[in-house]
This record gives structure tokens, C-alpha cells and sequence, in this order.
């Protein structure tokens, strides 16, 4: 064998390790070139060759792909991959980092070096489900920490309820027992009734502010709506008034009982009103024929099974339509960080999912808002309703 042919030997064995060692490699393989604008500014890229895995972790497949700008494959590439690519083609320098592709709907772990000037090889990871278990441990914690929250509530609400009830409860029967002696007929009774119905609606008050800190200990249970609302409107009502809000109840009669745990809807209503309040007092800092709550429910069919639509109407700020998926993640708030958290919202979606339910949102920026709370009257998931039908039939 002449030195040519054992060289051309030699680099043939050399080309099939290689394609071996990137066809079998799990990570992603991709080389490009990068393109330019007339000022050298990079604007998008070619893809130039692939390997396997990089077709699994993607979906794209090579023949499709190679020889075509990433623009033409995937419209919404954001412009921030080509400056970070761009980057590592005209200076050599590398880079890691992860990111999201909207048009596949992944995220990435992606390291980028340069082999040859004005090209870059990426070695890219699917990290999506990393990605996923994450947002979980991140919303574990988040209901943590609500539910610690809650736990110091309840043990500042019950000793503040015993401390407040028991001279209350004096006063009110003083008030009684004057009023008995006096006679209903006295001037001074209107008075004396009046000390009665106030101090019986602040225990009113106290026992619903005891019972709502403790939801987590309950079970479902059947529950009227009606006694919902009112709880909730109890705990409301006079910071309502206070901000100049006029409320309007509209119940559908005859509602079938809930099969729920009470304080928790009651914290998602409460939730729905403190937004709306918020979203008023933004937009009409003082008092306007506009600056009301409209809270109503109805009872809708399906899957041939029947729902309850319980729904808080403001005519605020509104929600811009770029925010309306983002509102339910923990810590996110279109509010300031002085008045909200970003919790309220995520652990009320959280609170219509363990109750099968879901929570839905209609918006017109500068104009209105409305949440539904929408869920099955028997508290029980499609799913194991079928079940139930199908070990019925057996």
C-alpha cells in the first residue's frame, strides 16, 4: 500500500469514527453559518448538518432543514439566539445558556463553540421536563408558605376571636336585658337593637374570619353558594364601601348545594374581590357611578353533567391581553410589589383544580374584567365519574 492510499485510508477510518461518535451521541448536533447584514450584524443563520439525536430532541428533520435559514424553519426564533450565535461565530468565544423555542415548545440547555470562522456548532439538551419538575418544587413551596401563613393566622385568629367575643357577647346581653326592661315601645330601644345587630353581625364577622383561616382542615362538603358569598362579603363589604365601590349580587334562584371545601371558594371570591377592588380604586381614585362590583352565578350543563359559573365583574384597568396568560403564575403581579404578591391568583387556580373546576378570565383593557370560578356541583373529576358508570354497568 502506497503512502496516498494509506493516507486516504487513514482519513476515511478518521471521517467514520467521527460519524460514528456524533450519530450515537444523546446530545443534540448542529452546525451552522451564520449570516449578515450589510453592516456585519448577524440576522440569521443557515443549518448546514445535523446529527440524530439533534432530530429527536427537535423534531426537524435533516433533509428538510440543512441548507435553510433558521427564519424559514422557525418564524419566531427569538433575536436574542441570533446575537448569542452571531457572537460566537465572528469572535471564536463560546457560550452556554438555556432558553425557550416557542415554535417547538421546549426548553433548551445549549452550548455553542465556533469550529471554523463565520461558522458555530451548538451540543443542545431538551430540558423541558427539568424545567417542569422545577415550576412544581417552586409551586409546592409556594402553597408552603401559603399554608404556613394561613397556620399563624389561625392561631392569632383564635385567641383574637375568644379575647373579642367574650366582652361582645357581654354587651349584647346587657343590651337585651336593658332593651327587656325598657319595652320594645321605649325611644331609646331603636338604639339598644341597634347595639344587638351590630355586635351580633361583628361575632358574624369574627366566626367567618376564624372558620376561613382554618380551611385546611376541611373536607368536601355539601355548601350552599349563597352562604359563600355572604361570608365572604361579611369579610368585604366594609372595605368596599370604604373605597367608594358599589356591589351588586346577582344569584340565579334555586342554586344547587356545592359539593366543596367552603372556605376555600370563599377564598378564591375574596381573591377575585380584593383584584377587582384594586383595579377600581386604579382607575377612579375617588368615587364615579362606574366604580362597582358585579358578583353573579349561574348554573350551566356539561358533559351532560351540571356547573356552577360564580363570577366577579369589575370595570377597572383591565388586564392587557400579553399578561392574560402570565396572571397565574406564582409571584407574578400586575400590581406593585407594595399592595400584591403575585400568590393570589396561583393558589386560587390551584384551589379550582383540586376541586375539578377551572378558573376563566375575560378582559378588555381600560374597560373590564371578569373572573369566572367554573365548577362541577358534585366535586367529583369526569374521569372517575365514567368509572363509577362503567363498574355500574359490570
Amino acid at each position: 500500500m502506497s503512502a496516498r492510499e494509506a493516507a486516504a485510508k487513514a482519513r476515511d477510518e478518521s471521517e467514520e469514527r467521527y460519524r460514528l461518535l456524533v450519530s450515537q451521541m444523546r446530545q443534540g448536533l448542529a452546525l451552522h453559518e451564520i449570516l449578515l447584514d450589510d453592516g456585519g450584524r448577524p440576522v440569521d443563520y443557515r443549518f448546514l448538518e445535523t446529527n440524530d439525536a439533534f432530530e429527536t430532541l427537535t423534531g426537524l428533520r435533516r433533509e428538510e432543514i440543512v441548507g435553510k435559514t433558521v427564519r424559514e424553519i422557525l418564524p419566531s426564533i427569538e433575536d436574542d439566539w441570533i446575537e448569542r450565535y452571531g457572537r460566537v461565530a465572528l469572535t471564536g468565544q463560546s457560550t452556554h445558556f438555556e432558553n425557550y423555542a416557542q415554535d417547538l415548545g421546549k426548553y433548551y440547555e445549549v452550548d455553542a463553540y465556533s469550529p471554523k470562522a463565520g461558522q458555530f456548532a451548538v451540543i443542545m439538551n431538551d430540558v423541558t421536563e427539568r424545567r417542569r419538575l422545577e415550576q412544581e418544587r417552586q409551586n409546592t413551596q409556594t402553597r408552603l408558605v401559603q399554608q404556613q401563613k394561613l397556620e399563624a393566622i389561625g392561631t392569632l385568629a383564635s385567641g383574637v376571636a375568644h379575647e373579642i367575643n367574650n366582652p361582645l357577647f357581654g354587651i349584647i346581653n346587657y343590651a337585651e336585658v336593658i332593651l327587656d326592661d325598657l319595652g320594645g315601645e321605649n325611644a331609646n330601644a331603636v338604639y339598644l337593637r341597634g347595639i344587638v345587630e351590630e355586635g351580633t353581625r361583628i361575632s358574624t364577622i369574627v366566626r367567618n374570619l376564624l372558620q376561613f383561616s382554618r380551611q385546611e382542615q376541611q373536607s368536601f362538603s355539601a355548601s350552599r353558594v349563597e352562604d359563600v358569598v355572604d361570608r365572604a362579603l361579611s369579610l368585604m363589604r366594609v372595605v368596599l364601601r370604604r373605597d367608594d365601590i358599589h356591589l351588586s349580587v346577582t344569584l340565579e334562584a334555586d342554586l344547587p348545594d356545592l359539593m366543596c371545601r367552603s372556605q376555600q371558594i370563599q377564598q378564591v371570591l375574596m381573591n377575585f374581590l380584593t383584584n377587582a377592588r384594586d383595579a377600581l380604586n386604579a382607575r377612579y381614585p375617588g368615587s364615579d357611578p362606574d366604580k362597582r362590583i358585579l358578583i353573579g352565578c349561574r348554573r350551566f350543563l356539561e358533559d351532560d353533567r351540571p356547573w356552577i359559573d360564580l363570577s366577579v365583574e369589575d370595570h377597572g384597568t383591565g388586564i392587557p391581553d400579553d399578561q392574560k396568560q402570565k396572571i397565574f403564575e406564582p409571584f407574578y403581579s400586575t400590581r406593585p410589589k407594595e399592595i400584591g404578591t403575585g400568590l393570589g391568583l396561583s393558589i386560587s387556580d390551584g384551589i379550582a383544580r383540586d376541586h375539578f373546576g377551572r378558573i376563566e378570565v375575560e378582559s378588555e383593557p381600560d374597560r373590564s374584567t371578569t373572573f369566572h370560578l367554573c365548577l362541577p356541583v358534585d366535586g367529583v373529576r369526569r374521569s372517575d365519574v365514567l368509572m363509577e358508570d362503567r363498574e355500574g354497568m359490570t
